[in-house]
């Protein structure tokens, strides 16, 4: 982050002070220090940038933070701008793997904003990328369960978060989808593998999962163990949930 700041202040013309600049507020983002990002991303603005390759990592940046910071509204604007003002840079195959990232987490937003029919089209699209990482596609496969299961699509819900699953990468995305699967198997009744799931869950990962408080995965395993017929690791699974 301090090498491209002073490389920036080295640069000898505006667009590549930017280029430097936009590596400095991705620095920032990656250390949760958004206020540092969105400064520096004023300063960026305030520069007369006129290439077209910057601008557009300059914009996908400030969408980029918008939707670290939450403001999900804010991050589809600007990524479905992006794709719309630099539609031609795009479709080249020299920038393919950004049009990707767009519309991967443009599908993202589409489903933290419960637009969940929509966010399904682009996510199906995104099943057949080629640039993306194992972790990405792993999180695509989730955000299909997820949106199959809002729209009361059960059996395509449990497919995509065993697809999810599948991945082995014993990661929160993981967790996350082992979780809707049992909630799945449970309302299916299908209590061995719901207990198996979120049994999973505790043996995998030791630590805090993050939008997952352990208190839900043992209400619902005391839920489930009741359903098994399995009293006493019931009440033990409540007393944890209790304590939790």
């Amino acid at each position: 982050m301090r090498e491209f700041r002073l490389m920036a202040e080295e640069a000898g013309n505006p667009n590549e002070k930017a280029s430097l600049m936009i590596n400095e507020v991705r620095c920032y983002c990656s250390l949760g220090r958004l206020g540092d990002a969105e400064r520096t991303l004023g300063e960026i603005r305030d520069l007369a940038v006129d290439d077209v390759v910057v601008r557009v990592n300059v914009d996908f940046g400030a969408a980029s933070l918008a939707a670290q910071r939450g403001d999900m509204k804010n991050a589809l604007v600007r990524y479905e701008a992006i794709l719309q003002e630099y539609v031609q840079l795009l479709s080249t195959s020299e920038y393919r793997d950004l049009y990707e990232d767009i519309q991967q987490r443009r599908a993202f937003a589409l489903a933290n904003l419960d637009r969940y029919a929509e966010s399904l089209s682009v996510l199906r699209e995104a099943t057949s990328f080629r640039t993306l990482t194992a972790e990405d596609h792993q999180q695509i496969h989730l955000y299909l369960g997820i949106c199959y299961g809002e729209l009361r699509e059960s059996a395509l819900a449990k497919d995509e978060l065993l697809r999810a699953i599948d991945f082995g990468l014993k990661n929160d995305v993981e967790a996350q989808a082992r979780y809707r699967a049992g909630i799945l198997y449970f309302s299916a009744g299908a209590f061995a593998q719901a207990k198996y799931q979120l049994q999973t869950i505790l043996e995998d990962r030791q630590g805090d999962i993050p939008n997952l408080p352990r208190g839900y995965i043992y209400e619902q395993l005391s839920r489930t163990c009741h359903y098994l017929g399995e009293e006493e690791n019931a009440r033990r699974y409540m007393k944890m949930a209790q304590r939790s």
